[in-house]
């Protein structure tokens, strides 16, 4: 066991490395609009680590059922949650890491940028006078 060890400031290489071995991440925006972190963090991470992810994240709706939900602003239930997330069975945590990354990996950004525009096409024809 090892205490955190909190570091202010950038860097891309420790922040990738931090993706890599985490047993538990925490991200917990009130709200967003699409968090990418919860992402990249269940496609990097090489230890089955399990996400705490606030429901108000972006990435919640694809990723809910593979994450430990929390609402941003219960602390008491947000430090559950780590607590749940680090005492978990390593058959459930490595369950949910891969559905998590499973759910990315299908969720691409090429699968993103496909909604986007037929959600554009969609809200156009919606607006168009039939002739």
């Amino acid at each position: 066991w090892r205490p955190i060890r909190l570091e202010i400031g950038e860097s891309e290489r420790k922040a990738i490395a931090a993706l890599k071995n985490f047993d538990v991440l925490l991200v917990n925006p009130v709200y967003d609009g699409l968090n990418l972190v919860a992402k990249e963090g269940a496609l990097v991470n090489q230890t089955d680590g399990l996400i705490v992810l606030s429901e108000n994240a972006g990435a919640h709706e694809e990723l809910r059922g593979h994450v430990l939900s929390i609402n941003p602003f219960d602390v008491e239930a947000t430090a559950a949650a780590m607590h749940a997330g680090l005492t978990m069975a390593a058959e459930e945590r490595k369950r949910m890491n891969e559905g998590a990354r499973n759910v990315v990996r299908t969720n691409d950004i090429a699968r993103w940028i496909s909604n986007q525009v037929q959600d554009l096409r969609d809200l156009t024809s919606a607006f168009r006078k039939p002739a």
